[in-house]
């Protein structure tokens, strides 16, 4: 009897090397958890997917957990990364949704990610 091997459908990153050890990119339509201690890249991981994905006329969605979008935008700027001129462009948004945002108490957050979450990206870094 011969076994039966279903291929998961990936999403290339556009990160360089990535995409060849991870025989593609990242599992097509998933959750993927990137993790790692402070100063491990996540961060830089996360956003280089979602540039590489504009850049293929994708959308992209931040979600920050505990960093602000402020600083978030300062450090990519420092890697040539000009996010104020996505946002602008309608091709990046931020989702903060640390415990404690204003705007996750107040729900603003939530209905951004109701708004841009399905429509708006195909990418979303958490």
């Amino acid at each position: 009897m011969s076994e039966k091997r279903h291929q998961v459908e990936k999403l290339a990153t556009g990160i360089p090397g990535f995409d060849h050890i991870s025989d593609g990119g990242l599992p097509k339509n998933r959750t993927t958890l990137v993790s790692g201690s402070a100063g491990s890249a996540k961060t830089v991981f996360g956003s280089q997917f979602l540039v590489e994905g504009i850049k293929r006329g994708e959308g992209g969605v931040f979600v920050t957990f505990e960093e602000e979008a402020d600083d978030i935008r300062s450090n990519l700027l420092s890697l040539g990364w000009d996010i104020d001129r996505l946002e602008r462009e309608n091709k990046w948004a931020f989702v903060d949704a640390s415990p404690c945002s204003t705007t996750w108490t107040s729900s603003p957050a939530i209905m951004i990610s109701a708004r841009f979450l399905p429509a708006y990206s195909t990418r979303c870094a958490r």
